[in-house]
C-alpha cells in the first residue's frame, strides 16, 4: 500500500509540474505585444519575460528530477516505504562514529583511485584492475548518489573521476569531481562531492551452533603424489608434529601415480613404510591407492574424494591437499567452520615461502598466494554435485582454477577466500617441461617458479652480483688485452697465453 500511495503521489507531482509548465509556455507565447509603450516600459517587459523563462527552467528541471524518482520507483531501485523507512539525517549523524586521529605515518587511511573503467590501488595485488562484480555495481550506485548531491545543476555535469577509502569505524567515504559538459561562464567549471556510506549497528546474520564439530569431526586429507619421497617425508614429519600423539581428527588418503620403473617402485615403497611407521606412532588412519597411469592433480583428487568414507558419516569432509603443504590444528579448526555441505567450501589463501627464508609467517619470507586455488575444504556430497575435476586436464595446474569457477556459477554454494596463518606452502624447486604442459600450463610454472625466487630486494641484489661479476670480468679481459698488445713479439708463448686467458673470460 505504501509503495502504491508513493508512485501515485509521483505520478501527480510530475502531472502538476507539466501542468505547470504549459501555463508559463502559454505565457509566454501568446503575451500580447504593447505597441506605443514607453522605452522604460519594454524594457519592464524584456525583463518580466527573462523571469517568466527562468522559471520555465526550472519547472523543466523539476519534471525531469520527478519523473526519474517515479522510473526508479517502477524498477524498484527505492524502497518501498511500508518495509523501512530511511533514518532522518540527524539520527543517522548520531550513529556515525568520530573520525579517528592518526598518530603516525603508518595510521594513515590512503585513498585509492578510480575512474569509469579501472581502479587504482598500491595495496591491491593488481595495481590496475577494471570494474567488475561489485565494484561495477558500486561505481554506478555512487555516481548516481553524487549527481543527486548536485541537485538542479546534476544534468549540466559529468562525473571523471573519484577517490574512495574505507574507514572501518565511520564507513566508505567518497570524493567525486563532476566536470562542466559545456563551459557556459554561469556555472563552476568543476564541482567535487564528499559522502559518506556510514557503517551502522551491527547486524547478526548467524551464530553458528556447530563449535564442538570444529573440534572433533574428521578430516579427509586427500593427497595426490607421484614420486617425491624425501618430500613426503618431510610432510609425515611436519604432520606428525601438529598432531596428538595419541591419533587425530585427520585420516590420510595417498593416491600414488606409479611408474614401472625399479626407482620408482623404490619410492612407492618409502611412500607405504612411512605411512605405516606414522600409523603405529600416532594412531591416524590412511588409505593408500596406487594408479598406473601420468600423473593428473584432478585426477589424484577425485579418486581419492570417492573413496573417502567415514563410519561417523555418510558425508566426509574433504581438505584437497600438496605434499609441499605444511598445516596446524587452527588450519583444521577453520576448514571445519568454514565448511558447510550444502551452503559453503573454504579455499584459504595461503602463505608460500620465498627461497632460503625460515618458515614464519611474516613479510621478508614470503608472500599470500592469493590466485593459488589448489587447497580446498569441502564435502563430498558438493563435490559429486559439481561433478569432480575436468577429465580433459593433465599435468600441473589449471584444474583448480576450472573447479573454482563453477563452484562460483553454482549459485547456492557460497565461497569463503581468505587468508589463513596455518597453512603454509615449502619452497621447492619446480621442473617446468614444455614438452609435457600445454603453452598455458607451461607460462603459469614459469610464473609461478619466477614469483617465489625472493622478495624484490633479494631478486635485485642478485641482479646487482651478476653485474658486478660481469664489471670485474670485463676489467680482467681489458687488462688482459692490454699486456697482449704491449708483450714484444718475441715473448709469443706468453702473448699466447694472454690471448687465451682473454678468450676465456669472453666466453
Amino acid at each position: 500500500a505504501g509503495s502504491t500511495m508513493r508512485t501515485r503521489s509521483l505520478v501527480l507531482a510530475v502531472w502538476l509540474g507539466l501542468a505547470g509548465l504549459s501555463v508559463v509556455s502559454v505565457l509566454l507565447l501568446f503575451r500580447p505585444a504593447r505597441q506605443g509603450s514607453a522605452p522604460g516600459m519594454r524594457d519592464s517587459s524584456k525583463m518580466d519575460v527573462a523571469k517568466l523563462q527562468m522559471e520555465n527552467e526550472v519547472l523543466k528541471e523539476k519534471v525531469r528530477n520527478m519523473e526519474s524518482m517515479l522510473l526508479s520507483s517502477k524498477r524498484g531501485d527505492v524502497a518501498p516505504g511500508d518495509k523501512q523507512e530511511a533514518l532522518p539525517a540527524c539520527d543517522v549523524q548520531k550513529h556515525i562514529h568520530k573520525k579517528y586521529q592518526p598518530q603516525g605515518m603508518r595510521e594513515v587511511l590512503d585513498w585509492e583511485s578510480f575512474d569509469s573503467a579501472h581502479v587504482f590501488s598500491w595495496r591491491r595485488h593488481w595495481q590496475v584492475m577494471g570494474h567488475i562484480g561489485n565494484s561495477r555495481i558500486e561505481l554506478q550506485q555512487v555516481v548516481q548518489q553524487g549527481l543527486q548531491q548536485l541537485g538542479q545543476t546534476a544534468h549540466l555535469y559529468k562525473w571523471v573521476h573519484g577517490n574512495v577509502r574505507v574507514d572501518q569505524l565511520r564507513g566508505v567515504e567518497y570524493l567525486l569531481d563532476f566536470q562542466l559538459k559545456r563551459d557556459d561562464g554561469v556555472h563552476p567549471k568543476y564541482r567535487r562531492v564528499n559522502f559518506l556510506r556510514p557503517i551502522m549497528q551491527a547486524l547478526v546474520q548467524e551464530i553458528d551452533p556447530s563449535g564442538d564439530r570444529a573440534q572433533s569431526e574428521l578430516v579427509h586429507v586427500i593427497l595426490p603424489l607421484s614420486g617425491r619421497a624425501t618430500m613426503f617425508r618431510s610432510f609425515m614429519k611436519s604432520l606428525s608434529s601438529v598432531l596428538p600423539a595419541k591419533g587425530a581428527a585427520i585420516h590420510l588418503v595417498v593416491i600414488y601415480f606409479a611408474e614401472e620403473t625399479p626407482s620408482d617402485e623404490a619410492n612407492r615403497a618409502a611412500v607405504e613404510e612411512l605411512l605405516e611407521h606414522y600409523k603405529t606412532s600416532n594412531g591416524f588412519g590412511f588409505t593408500f591407492k596406487v594408479l598406473m597411469q601420468p600423473f593428473s592433480r584432478g585426477a589424484g583428487l577425485e579418486a581419492g574424494a570417492l573413496i573417502a568414507h567415514s563410519d561417523r558419516t555418510p558425508n566426509p569432509l574433504l581438505f584437497f591437499c600438496d605434499v609441499d603443504m605444511k598445516f596446524t590444528n587452527d588450519f583444521l579448526y577453520r576448514c571445519r567452520m568454514n565448511a558447510v555441505a550444502g551452503k559453503r567450501m573454504y579455499f584459504p589463501i595461503v602463505f608460500s615461502l620465498y627461497r632460503n627464508k625460515p618458515q614464519v609467517v611474516a613479510a621478508p619470507n614470503g608472500a599470500w598466494r592469493n590466485y593459488g586455488l589448489g587447497m580446498v575444504c569441502l564435502y563430498q556430497s558438493d563435490f559429486k554435485d559439481l561433478h569432480g575435476f575436468s577429465k580433459t586436464i593433465t599435468g600441473w595446474g589449471r584444474e583448480d582454477v576450472d573447479f573454482y569457477e563453477r563452484v562460483v556459477r553454482h549459485g547456492t554454494l557460497e565461497v569463503i577466500r581468505a587468508v589463513d596463518d596455518g597453512i603454509m606452502h615449502v619452497f621447492h624447486e619446480k621442473i617446468c617441461d614444455e614438452n609435457t604442459l600445454t603453452e598455458d600450463q607451461f607460462k603459469d610454472c614459469i610464473g609461478s617458479m619466477a614469483d617465489w625466487e625472493g622478495t624484490k630486494v633479494d631478486l635485485g641484489k642478485m641482479i646487482a652480483g651478476y653485474k658486478l661479476n660481469v664489471n670485474r670480468l670485463e676489467a680482467q679481459l681489458k687488462d688482459l688485452q692490454s699486456k697482449a698488445q704491449e708483450a714484444p713479439n718475441a715473448e709469443g708463448g706468453q702473448e699466447g697465453e694472454q690471448d687465451a686467458g682473454a678468450k676465456a673470460i669472453q666466453r
